[in-house]
């Protein structure tokens, strides 16, 4: 069965990137052509909804105020330089 082009491995990528909301459309109305029993595919499936979540998580932040930008900016780099930190003392 050939899928159409909006399922395709790229197009699919890119919707859920760029346009988040219309990827998730895309992914929640077709969920029956992803086949569950196939792994392969139900991972590729989990894997386009965690890259939709992620940007859709900063286009919303687009449309908050300036100061919660900064906010979830300093608290994400905070988050990674002290992992970064810890796995240094770790050592």
């Amino acid at each position: 069965m050939k899928k159409p082009w909006y399922l395709k491995t790229g197009w699919v990528f890119v919707f859920c990137t760029l346009i988040p909301p219309i990827g998730y459309l895309i992914i929640l109305t077709n969920l029956k052509k992803f086949d569950n029993k196939d792994k392969k595919q139900f991972e590729q499936k989990i894997f386009y909804l965690a890259i939709a979540t992620i940007a859709m998580a900063f286009w919303v932040l687009k449309f908050t105020p300036l100061i919660v930008q900064k906010v979830v900016i300093c608290g994400l780099l905070a988050i990674f330089v002290g992992r970064k930190l810890k796995r240094m003392f770790k050592k």
